[in-house]
């Protein structure tokens, strides 16, 4: 029997057997014209995020390496209507035997969701695959406990900086690190400008993320109070600094002014943990020492979180 046209020219009801009986579901296709892959729909999905919602670059690239990489090889040129749960549950226990972890795997799914919706809302799908299949649980962390320095430790740190003109900027970077929770790419990204020692604050504005300046994560700025310890160390870093201008980096190279290199910071970090002889952490759980040390002084939680 002939399909029978149920959606204008692009999408038809396959109806198999004598008749069409009503109340009875029967599987939606799209027409050939109207027919996505994978690759075609997630790209067009990918743009209109970056052009029309001006999602930040970061999520843009973190979207088309999920493209490129994973989705594309495993589904090929299969019609994103045709794609049903059993094959996506199939893509995400490949990935699990890949390696990915559950959080990544989590990923994955969102960015899966969204290009099925996408897909719907133009006529290249009927229905959301990603909708019906249970949500991966999270791996459980190896680090149970918050990592953080005690106020001792974290002086013991500051000291351990080595004795160079980049020294003399990590000292006051780790400071500033623990005692505002800024993260490493909004600090690195700070300027003098953002720095008000008069009111005792400073502004995040930016953030330095895979080699470019960028909006803060939540793609909004904020205030953090500033301690009087911080405010004097940053008035005598910029007193020291030959890059002075309200648009130059606070922590800056001493010598060129340029961005910090984050892997060779994170490097130097891990060595002046080791020469001061404190727990190993990491340079972003520094943001736990700030957050620690307001909740033991009796600060709000809402005030922490925010």
């Amino acid at each position: 029997m002939p399909a029978t046209d149920l959606r204008g020219p692009s999408l038809v009801l396959e109806v198999a057997g004598a008749g069409f009986e009503p109340g009875i579901e029967r599987d939606v296709i799209v027409a050939g014209a109207a027919r996505r892959t994978m690759e075609e729909a997630g790209n067009a999905y990918v743009d209109h995020l970056e052009h029309m919602m001006e999602r930040k670059r970061s999520t843009i690239q973190d979207y088309r390496g999920h493209l490129r990489r994973h989705l594309v090889p495993f589904f090929g040129d299969r019609p994103i209507d045709r794609i049903d749960p059993a094959q996506v549950a199939q893509y995400l226990k490949r990935k699990r035997r890949d390696g990915l972890s559950s959080k990544t795997v989590q990923n994955h799914l969102n960015f899966l969701h969204g290009i099925f919706s996408f897909a719907i809302k133009r006529g290249w799908g009927h229905s959301n695959a990603v909708a019906y299949l249970d949500r991966p649980k999270k791996n459980r962390s190896p680090h149970q406990r918050v990592r953080f320095l005690q106020p001792s430790e974290l002086d013991r740190l500051i000291d351990a900086a080595p004795e160079d003109n980049l020294g003399e900027v990590e000292r006051v970077l780790y400071l500033a690190a623990a005692l505002t929770g800024l993260r490493q790419g909004e600090l690195l990204a700070l300027k003098w400008l953002d720095v008000d020692l008069s009111v005792g604050r400073v502004r995040v504005a930016d953030n330095f993320t895979r080699g470019r300046i960028d909006t803060p994560k939540s793609h909004e700025g904020r205030s953090v109070p500033m301690a009087a310890r911080l405010a004097r160390e940053l008035e005598d870093l910029r007193q020291r600094s030959c890059f002075l201008a309200d648009s130059d980096l606070v922590f800056c190279h001493p010598d060129t002014g340029h961005v910090l290199d984050p892997s060779k910071m994170r490097k130097r970090f891990k060595d002046a943990l080791a020469r001061a002889e404190v727990r190993a952490i990491t340079f972003h759980e520094l943001r736990h020492t700030c957050g620690t040390q307001m909740a033991a002084a009796g600060a709000p939680l809402r005030a922490i979180q925010e």
